[in-house]
């Protein structure tokens, strides 16, 4: 059972443990999400509850009709796709702004990372892949100079851990392998400060991520 952290607004800890639940698969897509259900799971009243639904109505991973009890939003190709289309055009913002500012010893900690990770996959263990691309992904956000853009990345990131969860969750090894080489393409973008390349290296990243998944995912 979760249980609500006392030294934090009630509201804000109440959105973000169902926010959670929902991104790390707890609460399964198309789940119907009562809010006496939840208040008794969570020991906290409704009025908390409602409010967290309707704030994540609102960021699209909860589903609202009149008369009806919410539910989480569909995590369907339609779903996948959409968050991919957005994500492609942010990263591309981000990666412009942001390439003249990251330090060499940043890029570099990317590149020791990504060696680590290649030793792993001849080892027949490429999880450490994943991170690497979570480390880029850090990296880019943290040295993007538009808050705004910083902040609509933010709410997109929810829906995108929630896919990486659901994928992680069945096996992705196969795709993690094909990430490492187009990784690699980013970070020699990253060394030459070729915005161009690394543009269109994650815009392809991108777009093989989601042919595969939808190939390869039963939906």
């Amino acid at each position: 059972m979760q249980e609500v952290e006392r030294n934090i607004p009630l509201g804000e800890r109440v959105y973000e443990i169902i926010k959670k639940m929902i991104t790390d698969g707890a609460l399964p897509p198309n789940q119907a999400v009562p809010e006496s259900v939840l208040a008794k799971q969570l020991g906290v009243s409704r009025s908390p509850v409602k409010a967290a639904l309707t704030r994540l109505q609102e960021d699209g991973l909860v589903v609202g009709e009149a008369w009806k009890v919410p539910y989480v939003a569909p995590l369907d190709a339609k779903y996948i796709s959409n968050a991919y289309q957005v994500r492609k055009a942010l990263d591309s913002q981000c990666a412009l702004q942001a390439i003249g500012n990251i330090p060499a010893a940043r890029i570099d900690e990317l590149g020791a990372f990504l060696d680590k990770a290649h030793q792993s996959m001849e080892a027949d263990d490429p999880s450490l892949i994943r991170d690497a691309f979570f480390l880029l992904q850090e990296i880019l956000r943290q040295y993007c100079d538009n808050d705004l853009l910083r902040s609509m990345q933010g709410k997109l990131h929810d829906h995108l851990t929630r896919i990486r969860n659901a994928v992680h969750a069945t096996n992705d090894g196969e795709w993690l392998k094909i990430e490492y080489w187009m990784l690699k393409d980013q970070l020699e973008a990253l060394r030459s400060r070729d915005s161009a390349r690394l543009v269109a290296a994650l815009n392809n990243q991108h777009d093989q991520f989601v042919r595969w998944l939808l190939k390869n995912w039963s939906l």
